[in-house]
């Protein structure tokens, strides 16, 4: 009986020291910022409304590069999607749509790694600028 106690003892001990992570490996992909330009009074999408089109969104960070984003239009409802990145950062988006729209997306990313997981997360976002509702997705107002 004693054996058999011992050998449970030694076979859990090494089953708890192992260093491989099994099957809970983790990674969270880029973030990403999903928003709307809607008419601060009445809510309706600018794109929707056909007041601006697709192609006069233009996007840069705070190094004049442009960004990367997705027009998101279907059965009248219309977002835009920016990917942030996937690593710890701080940067500042603006965004122009025609002659008239012209805002800020402020961010800050934080990457963290561990032995089994890594992942980026969204720890501060401002929109300046213009007024805005938070939500999925946030609403950018506009007169």
């Amino acid at each position: 009986m004693r054996t058999l106690f011992k050998i449970c003892f030694i076979s859990l001990l090494f089953a708890n020291c192992s260093d491989d992570c099994g099957d809970m490996v983790a990674e969270t992909g880029p973030v990403n910022f999903t928003f709307e330009v809607v008419k601060q009074d009445t809510h309706e999408n600018v794109f929707t409304l056909g007041l601006y089109a697709k192609n006069q969104i233009h996007i840069e960070d705070q190094n004049g590069e442009l960004v990367e984003f997705n027009f998101i239009g279907e059965n009248d409802v219309n977002f835009i999607n920016v990917f942030l990145g996937g690593e710890t950062k701080t940067d500042v988006y603006t965004v122009r749509i025609g002659d008239d729209i012209e805002f800020q997306i402020l961010y800050i990313l934080k990457r963290t790694e561990s032995k089994c997981s890594s992942s980026t997360k969204l720890t501060n976002l401002e929109i300046q600028g213009m007024d805005s509702v938070e939500g999925y997705p946030t609403q950018i107002l506009v007169p």
